[in-house]
């Protein structure tokens, strides 16, 4: 069995397809469930033969063998399922990174309300101003394949919610950070681009399932807000601090400070910067400018459920006699129990 588990994870840590990493990944699911069937059947058996004459010590012995080879089995089985779990999140995180930034940040998908300026040294490279690299239409197809291939292969609903709440935690954190970075970007036009952003992946969270994910787009989405909001009297920056109620006083002066006045807008009195400056001094030394990316949340494995029968069905273009043969008798015993 050791070299069967190796063999699994040599194959699923190369990460090559998604197909592979869901497959094993609801199989190994699938076997822990009949791991743990096994062990509560096992269970009651040695409580049955406890209970009749004759070779009491025996058929202690036999039970005690078959936990500890259970318990082993559903062992390595935990240990390979967060195993793929971890390995496939960190390996999506990576190919996720690349489209952040253009998908949700610099993609202008509203007509009406192109941006010219790139920013700090994005504008030196030559990026374009009113396309970028990836759109927002290219990321929602990423998580929209990654969602199905998912259902195609029957993974736990709570790990499914997990890794994909998980990757909408890196996208708004991401997206934040990196707006609080870029100089000569923070327009009120740029505000309106990146609140449609975020609205398109709310509505996807709410269309699969996972409402409470939008959650760790709220800040991202405060932040736009605060660039389309009006900034030209002391009023004014006390609705900034109504409205942003989840940033604190350190990020909105970052972000105010990098507001940028482009077209017709006014840019900001240096007074107001110092209403805002000394709110923030108050707190300067606890407040957090950027968010944490590394601090993910803990993987909550799935309690295993209970399996009625073992599916004993082996394509007949598979050659696997041995197989066959041992689903076969596992059917055979669990209809004997």
């Amino acid at each position: 069995m050791g070299n069967v588990m190796k063999a699994i994870q040599s194959l699923t840590m190369k990460f090559e397809d998604d197909y592979v990493s869901a497959f094993w990944l609801s199989n190994c699911y699938e076997l822990l469930c009949v791991v743990k069937t096994a062990q509560d059947k096992e269970a009651r058996e040695q409580v049955r033969r406890r209970n009749q004459a004759g070779n009491a010590r025996r058929g202690e012995e036999e039970a005690t063998e078959a936990e500890r080879a259970l318990d082993k089995l559903r062992g390595d089985l935990d240990y390979l399922l967060i195993e793929i779990y971890h390995g496939w999140v960190k390996e999506l995180k990576k190919r996720l990174s690349h489209m952040i930034v253009p998908a949700v940040i610099e993609n202008q998908s509203l007509p009406g309300y192109i941006c010219k300026q790139s920013g700090g040294l994005w504008g030196k490279w030559g990026k374009s101003t009113a396309t970028s690299q990836f759109s927002i239409e290219q990321l929602l197809n990423f998580l929209s394949k990654l969602s199905k291939t998912m259902r195609c292969y029957y993974m736990e609903d709570s790990m499914t919610r997990q890794m994909l709440t998980e990757l909408l935690r890196v996208i708004g954190i991401s997206a934040f950070n990196h707006l609080l970075m870029r100089k000569s970007f923070c327009t009120w036009k740029r505000g309106v681009q990146i609140q449609y952003n975020v609205s398109r992946l709310e509505e996807w969270c709410t269309s699969h399932g996972i409402a409470e994910a939008t959650l760790h787009l709220q800040q991202l989405l405060q932040a736009a807000k605060l660039l389309t909001l009006n900034k030209t009297s002391p009023q004014d920056i006390e609705t900034i601090f109504d409205v942003c109620f989840l940033l604190n006083p350190t990020q909105i002066k970052k972000l105010l400070s990098l507001y940028y006045a482009a077209d017709f807008d006014s840019p900001l009195s240096p007074e107001l910067l110092k209403i805002v400056a000394n709110r923030a001094v108050l707190n300067e030394k606890s407040d957090v400018l950027l968010l944490d990316l590394e601090q993910a949340p803990d993987f909550v494995k799935p309690n295993p459920r209970t399996v009625d029968q073992v599916e004993k069905f082996v394509p007949a273009w598979i050659s696997l006699p041995l197989i066959s043969q041992f689903t076969n008798n596992m059917a055979q015993k669990w209809r004997k129990s």
